[in-house]
């Protein structure tokens, strides 16, 4: 667990990375790496981006210091962690960012689960990608990334601990790496931005994560672990195909989004609202699992879930006029 990994190595790693954030801030501000007002944003002031470097940074950590048995992760994050920054400094086209994401989660899941059938490689790599760039949409309100990060690994830090799936100190470093980031961004008036770097490179890791807990308990439970920001995404990619809207664009189309910029709600009060939501379905779905079988559980959560929503959100429509 958690208490009993912590330890005078993990002061110091956070340490670390709450310095190296310092110092990329400052760096960032000089170099005008911000995100700037504009009409999709959700922000009203200019922003550091890229202050989620300290993700993989986390990872990378957690496998050289702690001789985690996971190098093919370890290649993968160093990839789609170098292409991101790059993307976050200079826009890069959007064949350079598939190409090279495509190579990134081929060769984790070819090195990793090499004994999986060509079909379960390619269908596991649709999944990857579309999970990678789903975690992307959290990055626009404050707090929001990395509070349902931080409920997410609570929740497979406790399964690990029944489980042990995956090596405890990838979990703890990445832990270390949220309370970093959020000592600068879960605030009213965040000091910084994850960018591509923190959201990509985690939506990668996770996505490693919730498969290596799917094949020692089952697929359902996993995926109940991030249902809440994964049937948001959903239902707002078929909402914008309704509309006929290009779904590569940058939008205002969320519902946090708009309980932020049309209801009024602080950032911060729509990140815990979402993160609680999320912990309380986790929850449900870890005691649960090994009573019940998954399936009927994940869909009655994902059918309260469509309820809520779809309402809530052509109301908001509809009295705000968006």
């Amino acid at each position: 667990m958690l208490v009993e990994g912590f330890s005078q190595i993990y002061i110091w790693e956070f340490l670390v990375l709450f310095l190296i954030v310092i110092l990329y801030i400052r760096l960032a501000v000089r170099f005008g790496l911000v995100d700037k007002r504009s009409e999709r944003s959700s922000h009203e002031y200019a922003t550091v981006r890229g202050g989620g470097i300290v993700f993989p940074l986390g990872i990378i950590w957690s496998i050289f210091y702690w001789d985690a048995p996971v190098f093919p992760l370890l290649y993968s994050i160093l990839m789609v962690s170098i292409l991101s920054f790059t993307d976050d400094v200079r826009d890069l086209k959007s064949i350079i960012r598939l190409v090279i994401q495509i190579l990134s989660v081929g060769c984790l899941i070819y090195l990793s689960w090499p004994s999986l059938p060509a079909i379960s490689m390619i269908l596991l790599g649709f999944f990857f990608l579309g999970f990678m760039n789903i975690y992307n949409f959290m990055d626009g309100i404050n707090g929001m990334l990395v509070f349902k990060t931080f409920v997410i690994l609570l929740s497979l830090e406790y399964l690990n601990s029944l489980h042990d799936f995956t090596s405890p100190f990838l979990l703890h470093s990445t832990l270390i790496s949220c309370i970093v980031f959020g000592f600068f961004n879960f605030r009213k008036n965040a000091k910084c931005f994850s960018g591509d770097i923190g959201s990509i490179t985690l939506g990668l890791f996770m996505a490693y994560l919730l498969f290596e807990l799917a094949e020692v308990t089952n697929i359902f439970l996993s995926l109940g672990l991030v249902m809440v920001f994964s049937v948001e995404a959903g239902l707002t990619i078929l909402e914008r195909l309704i509309r006929r809207e290009n779904i590569f664009q940058a939008h205002r189309s969320h519902l946090y989004q708009l309980l932020a910029n049309e209801v009024g709600l602080s950032h911060l009060t729509v990140s815990v609202i979402y993160g609680v939501a999320q912990a309380v379905i986790s929850a449900g779905m870890i005691l649960t699992y090994s009573r019940f079988p998954s399936f009927p559980i994940f869909f009655i959560f994902m059918s309260l879930i469509v309820i809520l929503y779809i309402p809530l959100k052509l109301s908001i429509r509809r009295k705000y006029k968006v």
